[in-house]
Formats: C-alpha cells, structure tokens, sequence
C-alpha cells in the first residue's frame, strides 16, 4: 500500500501487469537485476540496479554499468557501513511522533535472582520477540536504555500512528505473558515478568548522533521525557498513555480503544471508569516517598490503556 499509494491508474496498470509475470526475489541480502534508464540526452543507458535489504528498509541503488563493479558491490556488501554513510547525510527535521519508553518492573530483583548469563538470556529473549512487533507497526529504534527500550512512531501514509503505538502496546503486553509463563515453568517463578509502558506524543527535532561507527536515533524534547516517566509511574505490565496522546485520535477510532482510571468506591472497592483521566498528582499517595518522585510530571493528565478493538 505504502509503496505504490502515490500512483496513477496508468501506473497501477503497469505495475499490475509487471507484477503478475516477475518471479519471487529469493531472500539474499543483495538483488542484482540488469535495466536500462533513461539518462539526460533521452538514450536508452544499460545501468546495474543493486537491491539490499535492511532492517531500515529497502535500499535501490542505480549504476550505469561499467567494467568492475567490485567497488560498489564492497561497499554495498557492509550494511553497517552503508546506513551510517545515509544516516550523515540526513538532516535534523522537526516531525510529530509518538514516543515509547518501556522498562522491566523490578529489573535489580530479577538480576540478583539470576546467574548473569540467564539474565542476560532473559532481557534478550524480550527484545527479540519484541522486535517483529515493533516491524509491524512501523516503530523506529530508539535505543536500549539498560534493560529497557525506547521506540518512535512517525507518521505513515496509509494508517495512524498513534493508533500504530498503542496496539504495538498491547501486543507486547500480550507477548510478555508467553515469557513470564516460559520463565516461570523453567526457574519455578511464581511471580509474572512485567513490562511497564509509558506513551506520549508531540512535535519534537528527529535526529542522529554519530560517534564513530556507531549512530544512534534520537528525538529531542519533553515528548520522549514525559513518556519516560510515565513508564516509571506505570506498574504490573500496564499500558499508560497521555490524554494528549489519546485527545488527538479521531473519535470514531477513539471509541474502540478500552481506557480510563481505577478509582475507589466509597466501600473501599476498585472500579475502573472508562473514557476518563486523571493528573498523576491524583493517582500517586500524597504521604508516600513516590509522590516526590514524579513531582515534575503530577499535572500531566494520563489515563490506562486496557484492550483496543
């Protein structure tokens, strides 16, 4: 859908035509395929066409052919190395985008409980299955904070992506009880393996630092602190999102998302109410040494995300 949105009936024919009489690409990490363009003068030029798949996407490279390709068929070849050389060329630019911050529940507890090889078994195993969920809808690699994780989420021609964030939510918390239950049965654990997530979202400077080899993606701005915090609010595996975050969905999609806030009955009973909010500031025990702790972030209005339809 992405790809060919932008097309005419024309093109759309075309591309039909063609697709139904190509073969299958075979999944090497490098697709080499003759063609001949178009260049300046209007001839018809034989050029090498390189396909080279990534994790980031695909990557097309056109070269008018020559003798020895070995040149760009090496550097093609050192994927690392390709992505970065893109990455410098790329401009901070200033996007909306939905941040998430999620972090292992009690992490120091689980460290000292394991060897060090399983726990580091473990936090792997979390971010491996993770990663084809983070695929799926479209969220961009942060970086790993310690145990935890941090994904954005841009804007997308053909679907929502605060709505992108929020199942990506829910099916990572989805994924977490597959875990807890592997781990459990394997240590003897009766406790579960929670993963604590915090949403928000705003306009901030997309960007790239560069040290050495290595880039790493950020966002700058209190969109991604805010939701780092909430994420720290957020316990037992729960999913916690900014009224702001929630206040820009449509309605209609709005109305398919389970939210609110659990509040206590006048008995002393748990109720949750749905399509409500509340400031941190209310949910927090004044008395209590974690009412200092999010003492910057109480006036921000979040409610619980539970299910979405």
């Amino acid at each position: 859908m992405k790809i060919y949105s932008a097309l005419d009936g024309n093109q759309l024919g075309i591309l039909k035509d063609v697709y139904e009489t190509t073969q299958a690409a075979g999944k090497e990490p490098m697709i080499h395929f003759p063609t001949m363009l178009l260049v300046d003068q209007g001839e018809l030029t034989p050029h090498d066409l390189y396909i080279c798949l990534y994790r980031e996407g695909i990557f097309f490279t056109y070269s008018p052919v020559v003798l020895n390709d070995n040149y760009l068929l090496e550097f093609l070849s050192k994927r690392n190395q390709v992505i970065n050389e893109l990455l410098k060329q790329r401009k901070p630019y200033l996007t909306e985008v939905t941040a998430m911050v999620a972090d292992v529940q009690n992490s120091i507890k689980i460290c000292s409980e394991l060897p060090a090889e399983e726990y580091f078994e473990l936090i792997n195993n979390i971010w491996q299955e993770s990663a084809p969920i983070f695929r799926k809808y479209y969220g961009t690699y942060g970086k790993h904070a310690s145990d935890g994780m941090v994904y954005y989420f841009f804007p997308q021609p053909d679907c929502d992506y605060k709505l992108n964030a929020i199942q990506c939510s829910l099916e990572l918390q989805e994924m977490m009880k597959g875990i807890t239950q592997k781990w459990q049965a394997r240590k003897g654990w009766f406790s579960d393996i929670f993963l604590n997530i915090g949403l928000n979202e705003g306009l901030e400077w997309f960007g790239s630092y560069h040290a050495g080899s290595h880039v790493e993606l950020t966002v700058l701005g209190e969109t991604i602190n805010y939701a780092s915090r909430i994420s720290n609010f957020a316990r037992n595996g729960s999913v916690w999102a900014t009224k702001n975050l929630l206040s820009q969905i449509p309605q209609q999609n709005r109305e398919k998302i389970n939210f609110g806030i659990t509040r206590k009955t006048q008995n002393d009973e748990s109720v949750f109410v749905t399509d409500t909010y509340s400031s941190v500031g209310n949910l927090i025990d004044g008395s209590s040494q974690a009412s200092g702790k999010f003492k910057d972030i109480e006036m921000i209005p979040i409610t619980e995300i539970r299910a979405m339809d």
